[in-house]
């Protein structure tokens, strides 16, 4: 053996040497692991997106459609609606219609007759039931619309 490589300042340098090389070892190791680590992260994240931009893709779809369905239930709505208005002017039609028949039928009676008088009440309550039945009816269809309406209202997403 050799004196000069018992040397405390070469034992401390090769213990110096070797500490550094496993220092730069254990950096080199945890570079690496992080590096490994945000490539993980990142693909994740990427992952996420794709997921949440497929989540939105659907969604804008289904609204689509939604609101295709709340377009044609407004349109239908829109429609009953007209026609209900115009099945209300043909009833103030018949009903003014019946107004000036049951003037002239009145003209024409005697005021003193027992005999005109039921017959003037029995007309009437022929046109009251005749009024009844068909406001029962429009009644029903309301409902019925409203009903409509409002189911297709919460059935909307908010």
């Amino acid at each position: 053996m050799n004196i000069s490589t018992l040397m405390p300042q070469s034992l401390l340098m090769k213990v110096f040497g070797v500490m550094i090389a496993a220092g730069i070892a254990i950096g080199s190791l945890l570079i690496a692991i992080h590096h490994f680590e945000s490539i993980g992260y990142e693909r994740r994240v990427s992952e996420d997106e794709i997921g949440l931009n497929k989540d939105l893709v659907q969604a804008q779809t289904q609204t689509l459609l939604l609101q295709h369905q709340l377009n044609e239930a407004q349109n239908a709505l829109s429609k009953a609606k007209s026609d209900l208005l115009a099945i209300n002017t043909v009833n103030r039609n018949a009903v003014n219609g019946l107004r000036i028949s049951n003037t002239s039928f009145n003209s024409s009676l005697p005021t003193d007759s027992r005999e005109a008088l039921s017959r003037r009440i029995a007309s009437l309550s022929s046109v009251v039931e005749d009024c009844s039945a068909r406001l029962v009816e429009v009644a029903n269809d309301a409902d019925t619309r409203t009903a409509e309406v409002m189911m297709l209202e919460k059935a909307w997403p908010q």
